[in-house]
């Protein structure tokens, strides 16, 4: 049996086909081989739906010597959908909704900015972040001034009562994963974060945005 051969690197203007090729493990076999016999494995399944934990490693998903970018794309799947079926299910982390606490947060740290700066940092139309400024500015947790820079243009502000909010909304949160990984190591949990924060530092450099621009 051969070796799987070496994945070239990713460049953010690659563009992926209409229907990729199964994923293969470091030993060359493809996910079909790497599934028990006898149970086959749907390609165009949703990812969501794969097996996780004990059942992936019986179900050869994701086991060891499993080529690891296989891991991240099954995993980084399943924890999108299950962290914000956590939020909305735990009352201390649904305060505001995703999209809220997204902007609200950015305004918090980076300060008043206008609708197309905070379009240009998540990577959004103009008129979509419209639209949730809308809402945040009909709850009163923003409001519109005119930048002393230029007048023509409106820059937007977290009101008293949207940082109390937002502040509410960051307690409930932290408290829901801390509680969450309250039995991993110290050292696991940091080294989860450090990892986490360097993810998205990578995504925010290739696809053009920075998740540090509010520490410059």
């Amino acid at each position: 049996m051969s070796a799987a051969k070496e994945r070239p690197p990713f460049h953010g203007s690659d563009v992926p086909e209409t229907r990729n090729p199964a994923p293969s493990g470091r030993d060359g076999r493809t996910r079909e081989e790497m599934a028990p016999v006898g149970e086959g494995v749907d390609r165009d399944a949703p990812l969501g739906d794969a097996p996780v934990g004990d059942a992936a490693i019986r179900d050869g998903a994701i086991r060891d010597g499993a080529d690891p970018f296989v891991q991240i794309e099954q995993s980084l799947a399943l924890l999108i959908r299950r962290a914000e079926a956590a939020r909305t299910v735990d009352p201390r982390a649904s305060i505001v909704d995703r999209s809220a606490y997204l902007l609200m947060s950015r305004l918090d740290t980076a300060g008043p900015m206008s609708i197309g700066a905070l379009a240009q940092v998540f990577v959004l139309d103009i008129s979509t972040v419209s639209r949730q400024v809308a809402a945040l500015e009909a709850k009163g947790f923003v409001r519109r001034e005119s930048d002393p820079r230029d007048a023509r243009v409106s820059l937007l502000h977290l009101t008293p009562s949207g940082r109390e909010r937002l502040e509410a909304a960051r307690a409930g949160r932290y408290a829901m994963y801390r509680d969450l990984l309250r039995d991993w190591p110290q050292e696991d949990v940091a080294h989860f974060a450090a990892l986490l924060l360097k993810f998205n530092d990578t995504v925010a450099r290739v696809y053009g945005t920075s998740t540090k621009s509010t520490e410059n």
